[in-house]
């Protein structure tokens, strides 16, 4: 059996997965094409990958990349330009799986469709999605709400997400009076992080709390006229770092808050945090924390933009240590048992196994490869 995974890049958060399908059906069974590079990912801190799986797609290497997919079985493409080729291994019996974060993601949303060239994507996926072995992985709940939306894939639409890389634990932390709150990403308008600083404060007049920010943007500016105009005490500033670092900070901090509005396709961060026993407290509006959060189980979900929301499940946290450690202990067994990689290609297996043998497929109660339109 052999897989294609295609994509326009290549991250910490994708690798995870594919290296669990390389497990399973072989190293000479499973590629890995990248049709693009972004240098702000590298900026970012992310790692960088080299391998024989790699398969790096240029003009001068086409013919090899159709190759690819005509020598696969399986073929997972995250691109939604390549319909003559999803269409060409559907009519040869391949069984192809469409994965993306939402399409209408706001403030455009679904009208999106009012311009020709989005109609035309949608009236290629109608047709695609007739073909009995093309399935929808829903990079988050509202990727899969927005297809269900307009039609597309009804009774083939999975769960699914990004996944992280094993982390080990660095050392104890030591107890502490002061509870650290965090917030990693890129500072962009639409991630909301001047909504931290605000409820940051009203709650550090009532609490021992510090604030740590991590990355760099077009906000960043404003966020620390913001700290500086209004004397915030203990609030802290840093560029990006190396993944493994973040994962470190996370792993030294009790809560980390994620703000963004519907524009946030997945938020990946949220994995990290809840892996490290990091407390999680997120909008309902990212596809992550509606994907795997259980408000006042693994996590605490409020409404983007409700200020007094957002305090009042930090408050929550603050207030009760019992429930802080739960929640960290919650959301840490949510990615290593049911969100991990390896969790994640199991089942994608047992999915495909159902698939070829012409079986209802199994439908997980939750978590990826959950059957959700």
């Amino acid at each position: 059996m052999k897989v294609l995974f295609v994509s326009r890049d290549i991250t910490h958060h994708l690798v995870p997965f594919f290296k669990c399908l390389l497990n399973h059906y072989g190293n000479d069974n499973c590629i890995f094409a990248v049709t693009e590079h972004f240098e702000m990912r590298d900026k970012m801190g992310f790692p960088q990958y080299d391998g024989k799986w790699i398969f790096r797609v240029s003009k001068h290497s086409q013919e090899e990349y159709r190759s690819l997919w005509d020598k696969s079985d399986i073929i997972i493409t995250r691109l939604w330009n390549e319909y003559s080729l999803v269409k060409t291994s559907l009519e040869k019996g391949k069984i192809v799986f469409y994965a993306s974060e939402r399409w209408f993601k706001p403030p455009v949303g679904i009208k999106r469709l009012f311009l020709p060239s989005y109609l035309k994507i949608l009236f290629d996926f109608k047709r695609l999605s007739k073909h009995s072995n093309f399935f929808y992985l829903a990079m988050g709940y509202y990727a899969g709400c927005d297809f269900s939306r307009v039609g597309l894939c009804k009774g083939k639409t999975f769960n699914f997400g990004y996944f992280t890389p094993e982390y080990e634990f660095t050392h104890p932390i030591e107890p502490s009076n002061m509870k650290k709150l965090i917030w990693v990403g890129n500072m962009l308008d639409w991630k909301r992080t001047i909504d931290i600083l605000v409820a940051y404060k009203d709650l550090s007049e009532r609490y021992n709390i510090s604030l740590k920010i991590i990355g760099e943007g077009d906000e960043r500016k404003t966020l620390e006229e913001y700290v500086k105009k209004n004397n915030l005490s203990n609030v802290s500033f840093e560029n990006f770092l190396p993944n493994e670092n973040v994962k470190k900070e996370l792993e030294n901090a009790d809560i980390y808050i994620m703000p963004s509005n519907g524009y946030e396709g997945w938020g990946a961060v949220v994995n990290e945090a809840m892996q490290t026993k990091c407390a999680v407290v997120s909008s309902k509006e990212i596809g992550s924390a509606r994907s795997m959060i259980i408000d006042g189980e693994n996590g605490l979900l409020y409404h983007s933009g409700n200020i007094n929301e957002l305090k009042q499940s930090i408050s929550k946290l603050l207030n009760d240590n019992e429930l802080l450690n739960s929640i960290q202990e919650a959301g840490y067994r949510t990615i290593t048992q049911v969100w991990s990689a390896q969790e994640a290609a199991r089942r994608f297996d047992i999915v495909v196994n159902c698939i070829l043998e012409q079986k209802s497929i199994i439908h997980f109660k939750d978590g990826p490869l959950k059957l959700i339109f």
